[in-house]
């Protein structure tokens, strides 16, 4: 799975935009391979919210560790959350959002990396279960 993804991420940034287009219909220029592994961008809002929703569950995490000690909120969903968050800021600022305006198939991977993994690792992350324990005295 983890090497479709990095195949079709590549393909993604080699591809010119003639082919298929996602919003507007105006191609851009996305021919070059080192062109287009240098077109990142930087969503502001995206990236200032990825990062609250970060901050607030790992500081859930770490006040529950600390003030209940008694209960075993296992490590492997901080993982889980954590990778959840980290594909869906590579998702807000990689090359694969910069050509998703242009490409509609690059578009589409974007929405199957949201659905089908980062999702089902937040979920995994029981992002619930910390806020309402962590919450609670």
């Amino acid at each position: 799975m983890r090497l479709c993804l990095a195949l079709a991420a590549l393909l993604a940034a080699i591809v010119p935009s003639g082919w298929a287009l996602a919003h507007d219909g105006t191609p851009q220029r996305s021919g070059e391979i080192g062109e287009a592994l240098q077109a990142w961008s930087f969503d502001v809002p995206g990236v200032v919210l990825t990062g609250l929703i970060a901050g607030l569950y790992f500081w859930g995490y770490r006040r529950l560790r600390r003030d209940a000690p008694g209960f075993r909120f296992p490590r492997a969903h901080a993982w889980s959350f954590g990778a959840g968050i980290t594909l869906l800021l590579l998702m807000l600022v990689s090359p694969i959002d910069t050509y998703s305006d242009d490409l509609f198939w690059v578009h589409m991977i974007q929405h199957m990396v949201v659905v089908m993994l980062i999702a089902p690792l937040l979920l995994l992350g029981a992002p619930a279960t910390l806020a309402l324990r962590a919450a609670s005295r």
